[in-house]
């Protein structure tokens, strides 16, 4: 439920804001991201559902300069390369898109996804799931 939450929420907000377009790619690259390298988890599904929501609508506005968005790119590359283990496949996944990242030079993109290594840098692993570990529909 969370998860749909933040989306539709998100993307009301980015609606009002003008800034559909960037918030939903910057929503997916995070997903997909986040998928791929694990990171940190809120305890406090409320805690979660601001921050993330927070973190897709806040970075389409802010416009940076070329710069500094090279210089959060390459903060982005550092934590990928020296801190996701285990699957090749997984830090491949990852390296594309902070690729992405450079080549879109897109202030939400890179914000989303240096906030995402900064939650990598705080803790956990990315996990296959299994249907088991999916909730359960009430009976």
């Amino acid at each position: 439920m969370n998860e749909y939450g933040v989306i539709v929420t998100s993307v009301l907000l980015a609606s009002i804001l003008g800034n559909v377009f960037e918030t939903i790619l910057a929503m997916m690259l995070f997903a997909v991201f986040r998928k791929y390298s694990g990171g940190f988890h809120f305890n406090n599904i409320d805690v979660c559902f601001l921050v993330t929501t927070a973190l897709f609508v806040i970075p389409p506005m802010i416009k940076l300069p070329v710069d500094v968005l090279t210089a959060l790119n390459l903060i982005s590359l550092i934590v990928v390369t020296g801190k996701i283990r285990g699957k090749m496949s997984n830090k491949i996944v990852c390296l594309v898109i902070v690729g992405a990242g450079f080549m879109l030079q897109s202030s939400a993109v890179s914000i989303t996804i240096v906030a995402a290594c900064i939650l990598l840098l705080r803790g956990g692993e990315a996990v296959e799931r299994t249907t088991s570990e999916y909730p359960r529909p009430l009976s």
